[in-house]
């Protein structure tokens, strides 16, 4: 087991993305997480853009382990 303070770890993960319209797309994805505690997750959402660069996110993580499930809402900027 690590020290509560390592944070030292690996991410990885894969995923899918499935557009909608040219506006919004679902995706799920599938990580494991190294850092801290050892857990692996699933999760899918939904995006919908508001240009090309920018969009609002919202998703639902189901992880292993000692981990808590997620909900995420956000916003998003890709380059």
């Amino acid at each position: 087991m690590r020290e509560p303070w390592d944070e030292s770890g690996l991410y990885f993960g894969a995923g899918v993305k499935h557009a909608l319209t040219p506006q919004a797309e679902l995706f799920t994805e599938a990580t494991y997480h190294t850092v801290a505690d050892n857990y692996g997750s699933l999760g899918a959402g939904i995006a919908f853009y508001l240009s090309r660069d920018w969009a609002v996110r919202s998703s639902l993580a189901l992880n292993s382990g000692a981990a808590k499930n997620e909900f995420r809402l956000g916003v998003s900027y890709q380059f």
